[in-house]
Order: structure tokens, then C-alpha cells, then sequence
């Protein structure tokens, strides 16, 4: 797919069909058809924002409106699209599009909005379903339905589309979709420039002094899922970094104080085994940053990033630590996700107020992008 460029401005939704009985093989197939997709668009907040939602018994915002501003950024993160599962709903999707992705103080009223639905259909309620899109449409956004293949329910596509059916119902395997949208949204493909090559483009963190930074995860407590998403991040982050030799990073997360053998023996034995099992809580993510730290180089700035949730419990070992790693001249700084903290314990943990950074939800913390980059890259 040609890399877009220009065009009218838009607020795009890709909503991917992440129910119970779509296979891992469709899911990844539908992600890669929009990283594909993704790429045509020229992402800006005056330009195209692109979001992402996860569609199943519910529906789930998986990616803001214009939370990444280049498309590498935003295939990254769709890799990491979280399955709502449960029975298929469309009507209530489509319903939630309407209501709350598209409401006024989310999306930008006065540029075209656009729904890219993959899906094979076969909804549990074809009528809500028809109805929902009808409205949906009425408000003014066109939508496209693409089938994944295989078995899919064309009147169901057909009927959620915007019309006529040839030019907004399209299979994922091609990408016809591309003339459509580039006339709809009068997109101009650019030339590829070869001579000279593009410049790389300012990095929005670059330290003048050397920095030793350590990102820190506790991911034991906070789970998987939410961990996987404060990974993709901080990938993110990394992208806005200079790759200088004055910065040097790492990953830290929490791990288990012994693991087991895993063997089959008789029931004393794995009593026994179980007795030995402990979880560490966050105070061993903050000495394994001090610990990591000091390993690094001498003589220069040492900074440690900690990322918390209302799972990390806040233990007096927690004081100790952090305040051990205040005497070691560590600049922490904490990310807390979530509203439910106690301001007075997190400026114990960092460096102070100003070493404070607080995200609503997760569903925000790519949009706090810039706030955190502000906040981490001062005085370096």
C-alpha cells in the first residue's frame, strides 16, 4: 500500500471483530490488513487521527483517535489489540460508535468520520444490527464492512455499509478498499522521493549529559494484559528518544522469589514446594532498579521510570526502598494509571511532585504520551 499524503481531514475508526468464535488466524489476519491500511493515511491532529476498537459482546476502545502520529507507531500498537471475546454484537458496536467514539468530545466535528469494519457478520441480532447501523449513517459517518474470508454473511455487510454496496463492502483478500477511501477522503498518493533520502525526523528527547534509565514494571501485580500494554508504551517512548551513546536504558520487571520443579512427586513433597513460593511485592521492583543502576556506568545521571496501578500495593518496604535509592542519587520518576492514588505516598516513592505523572486510565495512556516525554526528558 502507498504511503498517503494530504487529503481531507478525518477521524477513522478500525474495528476489529474480536468475539468468541473469531480464530487467532482471523484476528491476526485482520490486524495485518490494517497495518496494511494504516499506511495510507497521513496521521496529524489537523490531518487523519486513526483509533482502533475491539468489537465482541462488548465493545472496547483499543486505540484513541490520534494517539500515534506516524503509522510505524500505530501498527506497533495494534499488535497488542486486546480480544473482548463473548457472543457477537454489532448492533451494540455500532451503537457505542455513535454514542462514544464519535461523541462530540471525543471526535473532531467539523471533519469527515469513517468506520473500517472487519467482520464475516452473522451477528446474534441481524435486525438491532441494521437498525444501529441506520443511525449510525444518518449521523453523518460512512462505513466500510470487510469480509475475512472464507463463510460471511453478505446481507448483514451489505446492510451495515454505507451505499452503494461496490464501493463500501470489500474482502480482505485485496485491497480494492484503497480507491474508495482515497476518493472519499481525496487523498493524493505521494512520489517516492529517492534523491535525497527523507530526513529522519527530531527526536523529542535528546540529553545532553549521559543518562543511565531504567524502566521499571511490576508486572506480577498489575497482570498480563494491562503490563502488555505499558510495554507498548514505552516501546513508543523509545521511539521519540535520540539513540545517542548518552542514553542507555533497560527493562526491569518483577519476578517470583523461587520457581518450581514442576515435577510430579506425592503430595507432602508439593506442599512443601508450595511453602517455598513467595511474590515479591513492588519493593523488589525498586531494588532491582538500584541494583541495575549500579551496575551502570560511573559518574553519570541515573533515572528510574516505575509504572503503577491501583494493583501495587504500597508496603512500608516500598518507604524503604525508595528512599535507599534517594540516598544512591536515583531520580525516579512514577507513572500511576489510575485515579484512586495517594498523592503523599507517590512523592515518597519519586523525587517529588514534579516526578509525578498520573494517567486517568489505560485507555488514555497512549494519548499522555507527551505529558511523560515533558516530564522525563527536562534537565537532561
Amino acid at each position: 500500500v502507498p504511503r498517503g499524503c494530504g487529503g481531507k481531514p478525518a477521524d477513522v475508526y478500525l474495528v476489529m471483530d474480536t468475539s468468541r468464535d473469531v480464530s487467532q488466524k482471523e484476528i491476526d489476519l485482520q490486524k495485518r490488513y490494517f497495518k496494511e491500511l494504516s499506511s495510507l493515511f497521513y496521521l496529524g491532529q489537523n490531518t487523519v487521527r486513526l483509533g482502533v476498537v475491539s468489537s465482541g459482546s462488548n465493545s472496547l476502545t483499543a486505540i484513541q483517535l490520534g494517539s500515534y502520529k506516524s503509522p510505524h507507531d500505530f501498527q506497533k500498537a495494534i499488535d497488542i489489540t486486546p480480544r473482548v471475546g463473548g457472543q457477537r454484537d454489532h448492533a451494540k458496536t455500532l451503537d457505542y460508535l455513535r454514542r462514544t467514539a464519535f461523541a462530540p468530545e471525543v471526535a473532531r466535528q467539523s471533519v469527515a468520520h469513517v468506520v473500517i469494519f472487519m467482520t464475516n457478520g452473522f451477528s446474534h441480532n441481524a435486525m438491532a444490527t441494521r437498525i444501529e447501523a441506520r443511525l449510525l449513517k444518518k449521523a453523518g459517518v460512512y462505513v466500510f464492512t470487510v469480509n475475512l474470508g472464507g463463510r460471511w454473511d453478505k446481507s448483514e455487510l451489505t446492510g451495515m455499509a454505507s451505499n452503494p454496496a461496490s464501493d463500501f463492502v470489500f474482502s480482505s483478500d485485496d485491497y480494492n478498499i484503497i480507491d474508495p477511501l482515497i476518493r472519499l477522503l481525496r487523498i493524493h498518493e505521494c512520489d517516492y522521493q529517492i534523491h535525497p533520502p527523507a530526513a529522519e525526523p527530531e527526536a523529542a528527547c535528546s540529553p545532553k549529559r549521559k543518562v543511565d534509565m531504567v524502566f521499571a514494571v511490576d508486572h506480577l501485580n498489575i497482570g498480563a494484559v494491562k503490563s502488555k500494554r505499558i510495554l507498548a508504551f514505552i516501546d513508543s517512548l523509545f521511539s521519540e528518544f535520540d539513540r545517542s551513546d548518552n542514553l542507555k536504558t533497560a527493562l526491569l520487571l518483577n519476578r517470583p522469589v523461587s520457581s518450581l520443579s514442576n515435577k510430579l512427586t506425592d503430595i507432602t513433597e508439593t506442599e512443601q514446594e508450595m511453602d517455598s513460593v513467595a511474590f515479591p511485592d513492588f519493593s523488589a521492583v525498586l531494588r532491582r532498579a538500584r541494583k541495575a543502576l549500579t551496575k551502570g556506568r560511573q559518574s553519570v545521571q541515573k533515572t528510574a521510570v516505575v509504572f503503577m496501578d491501583s494493583n501495587v500495593h504500597i508496603t512500608p518496604a516500598v518507604f524503604k526502598e525508595a528512599k535507599r535509592n534517594k540516598f544512591r542519587k536515583i531520580d525516579t520518576y512514577v507513572v500511576y494509571i489510575g485515579d484512586d492514588y495517594n498523592k503523599n505516598d507517590l512523592k515518597l516513592i519519586s523525587n517529588g511532585k514534579d516526578n509525578i505523572i498520573t494517567v486517568p486510565s489505560y485507555g488514555e495512556l497512549e494519548i499522555s504520551k507527551e505529558d511523560v516525554l515533558t516530564s522525563l526528558c527536562k534537565g537532561l
